[in-house]
């Protein structure tokens, strides 16, 4: 059941994965989903998260569908070998 302002989600799968100097890191859950082209305005939460995507370096996208959850991804290229302590 989708309760408005709540994911509804019984799972999330996160990814976290580096290749060739590029971090990629995913979430997608089981929830309740939206439609990203019906975001009523006021609502900027979506466009906060794709200026400080995009403020470190890296790019944000979205995909969602209404009963079908979502997932949110974001990359950051370009990222230094570091040491690991």
């Amino acid at each position: 059941m989708c309760i408005r302002d709540s994911a509804g989600a019984g799972q999330v799968l996160i990814h976290l994965q580096y290749d060739n100097g590029t971090v990629a890191l995913s979430l997608r859950d089981d929830g309740c989903g939206f439609d990203p082209a019906q975001v009523p305005p006021g609502h900027y939460g979506l466009t906060i998260m794709h200026e400080r995507a995009k403020a470190a370096g890296g790019a944000l996208t979205i995909w969602s569908e209404p009963e079908r959850g979502t997932e949110v991804a974001v990359r950051w290229p370009g990222v230094g070998e570091q040491e690991t302590i």
